[in-house]
């Protein structure tokens, strides 16, 4: 099972399920990877590294905020 169909969604190449769920809940007002990792039960250097790759794909700003390409991803 890919992580796309594990998801549900067509996510993008260049996405794991994993980084949009990190996505979604920066979407839900938490900025702190600390925040994010006790939120999901998660490694807190996991999730700094996922929102790593989402900056550098262009899904967060350098602040942890959605670009117009993460907000268009979590819309569809």
């Amino acid at each position: 099972m890919t992580p796309q169909a594990s998801a549900g969604r067509n996510l993008p190449q260049d996405m794991t399920a994993s980084q949009y769920t990190i996505l979604s809940t920066y979407r839900g007002g938490h900025r702190k990877p600390k925040d994010i990792a006790k939120i999901l039960s998660l490694d807190k250097k996991s999730v700094e590294a996922e929102t790593d790759t989402l900056r550098k794909n262009g899904y967060l700003t350098k602040g942890n905020l959605l670009t117009t390409k993460g907000l268009n991803t979590l819309a569809s």
